[in-house]
């Protein structure tokens, strides 16, 4: 019988469950997949029926389940911290809650329940799901039960994995903390706004003064550091930071939004004209700067523990939230650390990290982890071509996948903006080509067409390319021999897009000239392969824009509904499901 292991995540954010098996992932779901509620937080009842439902349908027997981190050692911290009546210990029954949930639908299943410490588990995920067999793993989060950063030395042996911890800093002294401060001082919201400060931080100039007392403040390690950088645990800055930085924490974007014109202009001219022809207030251009100062506080901080603990030819596993940061990863790959990041290194991507460390594993074989591992509906497509004739929508049947392919290759080039559903669903916060809205980056304007049609998001915000093997070094600034486990196949990292083709990419390109590039191989998404590859064809350019199947505010669409639902709601031109179109009817 087929032995599986299932791992749990869930009462911080990104609620997911995970099962493995010998030869390692099996699936994965998110909670926000069937909520429909952005880093779903809650307990992961409809992952767990879906989990149990493929357990029966394949016949598999469940031996172990583990939770992603240790209950008591967080209540213990948060007991210190905010005192007895700010804990709610209604969220530490963990293990007869999830035996519930289990044993609701498989009232028969017999298995072990156990706990892993969080940072153990994000280290599970980065090192279990390499290639490795052995490897530095790095840890940086906002804060596991105590540990804020870790690292691990990681061995594959007699089918498990063997971790061990050489270093450690727990909190309040977090790199993800304090990128989360900042976060809020530049008025987005904590745990969903970090990569829009990391994308703002190409506008401004770093301010020598703040990254000088950053430094200060982080090393000294003396009593007064809460005092000097505020409260981490809420993020809520001090005064002495606001000082330093000149700035007030705005608590809304009306600072962006009146400073259009300048992030407009940027885009089109460059960054030093806009500046010169531009007026930016002075409140935008000191928030700029702090956004600038603490993405280079933080690339600077990481790299340290890199040079420190890093030897010559040794392999290195990246994990934790902050493993999201794709400059901060361009940055570490370009000083030549050959780093793995899996497709999810967040607190999601824990729940595989819990389902790998109680595994029995063939650790002999490392196959190259797929993304495409998340949660797909069962119902045929033709079921929801039929519900779309229905509401009055042009339905086409392609046929073939070669003829759907060179159709919807052929509407992108024409500047059509495109629904893309095809295939199991990509795993982690990226769009790779299962579920994304894609369109020609060559086209003026279109990446403003996007956000005012369909994404209704910031419009400093660039979109990402997808690029064939074939081609990626034609366009962008990449490794000459890249792997299939590179972060670039998981659009993790940013690189730099070749000067003679930066005018030609604008919607793709960003304020400094780097993209956050999805490189595809024809093994591991051959229908996206075969679409990028004949739209090169029909454009003479092997590019896309590709951005996420959402509209603002919305997590990627996880079901044929979820996608149908959408191209409703938002001004997508065309929605491919599988072999079939639909369209608006005018």
């Amino acid at each position: 019988m087929n032995e599986v292991y299932l791992g749990v995540s869930y009462g911080f954010h990104d609620s997911a469950c995970a099962i493995a098996g010998k030869y390692g992932v099996i699936a994965a779901l998110t909670e926000e997949s069937f909520s429909r509620k952005k880093h779903d937080n809650s307990f992961p009842t409809r992952s767990i029926r879906e989990i149990c439902r493929l357990i029966i349908k394949n016949g598999y027997s469940l031996q172990k389940v583990c939770y992603f981190e240790n209950p008591s050692l967080k209540l213990h911290r948060e007991f210190n911290l905010f005192g007895e009546k700010e804990v709610r210990l209604d969220g530490y029954r963990i293990e007869a809650t999830v035996r519930h949930a289990i044993k609701t639908h498989l009232p028969f299943a017999e298995f072990s329940f156990s706990y892993v410490d969080h940072h153990r588990s994000h280290c599970s995920v980065s090192f279990g799901s390499s290639p490795y067999q052995s490897a530095k793993c790095f840890i940086f989060d906002a804060v596991g039960e105590y540990a804020c950063t870790s690292i691990w030395n990681g061995v594959k042996r007699n089918g498990k994995l063997s971790l061990e911890k050489i270093y450690e800093e727990e909190i309040p002294y977090s790199l993800g903390l304090i990128y989360s401060l900042f976060t809020r001082i530049l008025g987005f919201e904590v745990n969903e706004g970090e990569y829009k400060l990391m994308g703002l931080s190409g506008y401004g100039l770093p301010d020598k003064n703040v990254l000088r007392k950053l430094n200060s403040w982080y090393y000294e390690r003396d009593d007064d550091w809460l005092n000097k950088i505020g409260d981490i645990y809420t993020c809520k800055p001090s005064d002495e930071l606001i000082k330093t930085l000149d700035v007030k924490p705005s608590g809304n974007l009306d600072w962006l939004k009146h400073n259009s014109a300048f992030f407009e202009y940027a885009d089109k001219y460059g960054l030093e004209s806009a500046y010169k022809n531009i007026p930016l207030s002075y409140e935008a251009q000191r928030l700029l700067s702090a956004a600038a100062s603490i993405q280079q506080f933080l690339v600077s901080s990481i790299q340290k523990h890199f040079e420190r603990f890093v030897s010559k030819g040794e392999n290195i596993c990246l994990g934790g939230g902050v493993a999201l940061n794709s400059r901060l990863n361009q940055l570490l790959l370009e000083k030549g650390f050959p780093v793995f990041i899996p497709p999810s290194p967040t607190d999601a991507g824990s729940a595989i990290g819990a389902a790998l460390m109680v595994a029995d594993l063939d650790t002999s074989t490392t196959p190259c982890p797929s993304p495409y591992i998340a949660f797909r509906e069962e119902t045929s497509a033709i079921c929801i071509a039929d519900y779309a004739s229905q509401l009055g929508l042009k339905v086409k049947d392609h046929v073939t996948e070669a003829k759907m392919v060179y159709d919807a290759a052929k509407e992108i080039n024409d500047g059509n903006i495109v629904g893309w559903f095809n295939g199991s669903a990509e795993w982690g916060p990226r769009a790779l080509g299962s579920r994304s809205i894609l369109a020609n980056p060559t086209l003026p304007n279109m990446k403003e067409l996007i956000n005012s049609k369909v994404k209704f998001r910031e419009p400093y915000r660039p979109f990402a390319p997808s690029v064939i093997i074939d081609d990626a070094n034609k366009y962008f600034v990449l490794p000459t021999s890249l792997s299939k486990h590179s972060p670039y196949a998981y659009m993790l990292a940013t690189c730099n897009v070749r000067d003679d083709h930066k005018d030609l990419l604008s919607t793709i390109t960003h304020i400094d000239g780097t993209a956050r590039v999805q490189v595809v191989w024809p093994d591991l998404s051959p229908t996206y392969y075969r679409l990028i590859k004949e739209f090169g064809l029909l454009s003479g350019v092997g590019v896309l824009t590709n951005t996420s199947f959402n509209i603002s505010g919305e997590p990627t669409v996880s079901s044929y509904n979820d996608a149908l639902r959408t191209f409703l709601l938002s001004g997508l031109d065309i929605l491919y499901i599988e072999n079939y179109s639909i369209r608006k009817v005018s």
